[in-house]
């Protein structure tokens, strides 16, 4: 298998276009102003334009082994995916408290703290606010860790040891669960 996908191609709209004038001494400032003053066709302009040169490149080859052992081969790729993720992500999805365990369920207070107080510096210093906002994190990234586990389960190709304990294999399913439940927030 060889895997290439290129990096998201940067929008280009009226206010970046102008801020080019910057390179040749014109105030930030100005800029602004101009694409300001600029026709609404410009902007209609740079989404046409986008559109025909915003797909990002992916070139994919497969070979007839890379599907024997799919979930393995998946696997090599979704681990350091999680993991960069873990270290790098700038915020936290909602999860469900059924989905966590005992630890990181919060209760209706804290529950209503957050929904009620974010954003409001007043909060944001209460240890209250802090204990609450703390959990919220945590809570993903116990989902982050506990999908990085059942994918190296995968590498390792030790799955038959582990179906043996109905523990791990309970543990398992609820990762994977976990894996297609919160798909679409692995992102950064």
């Amino acid at each position: 298998m060889r895997v290439y996908i290129g990096p998201y191609k940067k929008w280009w709209g009226p206010y970046q276009v102008m801020e080019l004038l910057t390179w040749v001494g014109v105030n930030k400032d100005y800029c602004e102003h101009l694409a300001d003053k600029l026709p609404n066709w410009t902007h209609t302009l740079c989404s046409w334009v986008y559109t025909l040169y915003s797909k990002r490149k992916v070139k994919i080859k497969l070979h007839p082994y890379d599907t024997w052992s799919m979930d393995a081969t998946l696997a090599h790729i979704i681990v350091p995916m999680l993991e960069q993720l873990k270290d790098t992500k700038h915020g936290s999805p909602y999860i469900d408290n059924m989905d966590v365990p005992e630890q990181w369920r919060m209760n209706k207070e804290e529950q209503d703290l957050l929904d009620n107080c974010r954003g409001y510096d007043e909060y944001a210093g209460s240890s209250d606010y802090i204990q609450a906002e703390y959990k919220f994190r945590e809570r993903y990234n116990w989902v982050l860790g506990e999908m990085i586990w059942v994918f190296n389960l995968y590498i390792k190709d030790n799955l038959l040891d582990i179906d043996e304990n109905v523990n791990h294999r309970c543990r398992k399913e609820h990762a994977l669960y976990l894996f297609g439940k919160y798909f679409d927030t692995l992102w950064d």
